[in-house]
This record gives structure tokens, C-alpha cells and sequence, in this order.
């Protein structure tokens, strides 16, 4: 799970995070990545808190995603839609594989 990472990230360096985490995922193997997105007090947090972010919204964090290499990606916005929320596998193998891997 990154939650909280590629929020302080430019693209090119939330793709090598990424890229590096698919590649020690055995196959088939899931991330789930969290990134927030540009909302009503993301102008207040900026201001006021000196807090920068890379906010992203779903499109773009799916492209991350593609770019990293990974399959099966699915993107949403969790119930306050502040924050992208996605699922995403290395490519190959399957769930089933990984419980005979255990």
C-alpha cells in the first residue's frame, strides 16, 4: 500500500517508486496506491499550512500506473472524494497462484 508517498512526488519519480515496487511483487501481486486530489481545502492546506502537494485525479494516477508496468488497474474515489484510491497487479499469474505460493 503507498498512501501518502506519491502525493510529494513529480510523475517521473512516482513512476520509478512504482516500477520498483512491481518489480518485487511475485506475479500476479497487488499494490494499493492513494493520492489525493484537489478539493475544497486543498487551497486552505496549501495557504496556511505550507503543505505541497501533487494532487492527481483518477486519469492520472491510472496513466502512473500504465506507465509503471502493471495490469488490471482500477481507480475510484472513496466515499469523501478527496483522496484516488487504486488496485493495480504486476502482470502474469493470478490470486490462485499466490495461495500456492503460501
Amino acid at each position: 500500500m503507498l498512501s501518502g508517498l506519491l502525493d510529494y512526488l513529480d510523475s517521473g519519480a512516482a513512476v520509478s517508486i512504482l516500477t520498483r515496487v512491481r518489480e518485487r511483487l511475485l506475479p500476479g501481486g497487488v499494490v494499493l496506491v492513494a493520492n489525493m486530489r484537489r478539493h475544497n481545502m486543498a487551497s486552505t492546506m496549501s495557504v496556511l499550512g505550507n503543505w505541497r502537494l501533487v494532487y492527481r485525479e483518477p486519469p492520472e494516477v491510472e496513466r502512473l500506473l500504465v506507465e509503471s508496468g502493471y495490469a488490471g488497474i482500477n481507480v475510484w474515489l472513496e466515499p469523501e472524494k478527496v483522496f484516488c484510491i487504486a488496485e493495480a497487479r504486476r502482470p502474469g499469474g493470478s490470486a490462485r497462484d499466490l495461495l500456492h505460493f503460501a
